[in-house]
């Protein structure tokens, strides 16, 4: 009879699991100010309706700071102190369930040191749990500077040399040069001059067109970036900047992994710049991206990318490409001040992601 009625059970949760939807935890964003600390609201979405629980699965690294749970006294009443040292997150014995009925927990920043420049303070993750055996995919968080010193993502401010970017498809001439004075805009820069020339007969177009390329910490997982702006300074020092390429790759996005390791590429066409030094901010989102359709037939459309593949791509991009080569004619090019500024858990934010478009495997509805 006990085996009998332990059959019924299991056959019922069976059945009560198949129809449970999967959470989904959302990729967050926060700033902090340097030695200071911040109470972190995590999230979580379940189409069920399930009250669900928070797991940290990753924390920040050493000297990146600390993840403390809440003190009873202020996850009960609200009162100081928000953390203590017996409430330190610690990983040792696996994931760690946040004690916070409200899915709270406390950041950090590292004692005595000033806010980093070009990256963020930290990240970790974290899932959700709806207690029927549904358990999200990975969400990521993000610890930002405060927007006021400089709160972005990534970035390259060229003070002290290249920061790792390279030249591009500009034949023998590959290096870049780091230039130590201001001008203008330009204020500790990189630049580089048109070495190769391969003009179209038709279109008159120089078909080997040359870009800085961005370095690593650019690449990866930028998905806190979705709704914020890429934004870099361009300035000219030579070219005939009436005779621009008719057809511009401006800025470039490449992920070889996306679409089942098909690969996606994303252009953003035709930015409009006359030589003079410029701020360009280029829009974090599927709006204003055009998707390369990988076929060499003229008549092949370059459409828009989806919410869902922009999403992939920030989550995992392996190449940043930003043109330097706009005229049809040899140039001399800099770039300078380049940065993901985030679009995420930010009061700037201008979109969220599409939880929908939040898997396992970006790119899908789940």
């Amino acid at each position: 009879m006990r085996v009998l009625f332990t059959s019924i059970f299991a056959i019922i949760f069976a059945l009560s699991a198949a129809g449970n939807t999967t959470p989904k935890a959302p990729p967050l964003v926060f700033e902090v100010g340097a030695n200071s600390h911040v109470v972190i609201r995590l999230r979580g979405y379940d189409l069920d309706g399930d009250k669900l629980k928070a797991y940290i699965t990753s924390v920040p690294g050493t000297g990146e700071g600390e993840l403390y749970d809440l003190t009873q006294v202020y996850s009960e009443y609200g009162h100081e102190p928000s953390y203590s040292t017996s409430t330190l997150i610690s990983l040792s014995t696996g994931n760690h369930k946040v004690t916070d009925k409200k899915k709270r927990l406390v950041y950090k920043a590292p004692p005595n040191t000033s806010a980093p420049r070009g990256k963020p303070w930290a990240k970790f993750t974290y899932i959700v749990k709806d207690g029927k055996g549904g358990i999200s995919a990975e969400g990521t968080v993000t610890l930002v500077p405060q927007v006021a010193s400089g709160g972005i993502v990534a970035g390259s401010d060229f003070t002290t040399g290249s920061d790792s970017w390279v030249i591009v498809d500009n034949g023998a001439k590959q290096g870049i040069v780091h230039e130590k004075t201001s001008q203008g805009l330009l204020s500790y820069f990189v630049y580089s001059t048109d070495d190769v020339i391969l003009i179209d007969p038709v279109t008159k177009d120089d078909n080997r067109q040359w870009y800085f390329e961005a370095p690593s910490k650019f690449l990866g997982y930028q998905l806190h970036g979705y709704g914020g702006t890429l934004q870099f300074t361009l300035g000219a020092f030579s070219g005939d900047f009436g005779k621009t390429q008719s057809t511009r790759n401006s800025v470039i996005l490449e992920c070889t992994a996306c679409a089942m390791h098909q690969g996606m590429r994303f252009v953003v066409r035709n930015l409009v710049w006359d030589g003079s030094t410029k701020v360009f901010t280029v829009p974090l989102t599927e709006l204003g991206w055009l998707k390369d359709p990988k076929s060499t037939l003229a008549s092949a459309k370059w459409n828009p990318p989806s919410e869902c593949e922009m999403v992939e791509m920030l989550s995992n991009l392996s190449a940043l490409k930003i043109l330097g080569d706009y005229t049809q004619w040899h140039e001399s090019v800099g770039l300078d001040d380049v940065k993901i500024v985030p679009g995420l858990g930010l009061s700037n934010s201008s979109k969220n992601v599409n939880v929908n478009c939040l898997c396992a495997n970006p790119g899908t509805q789940c």
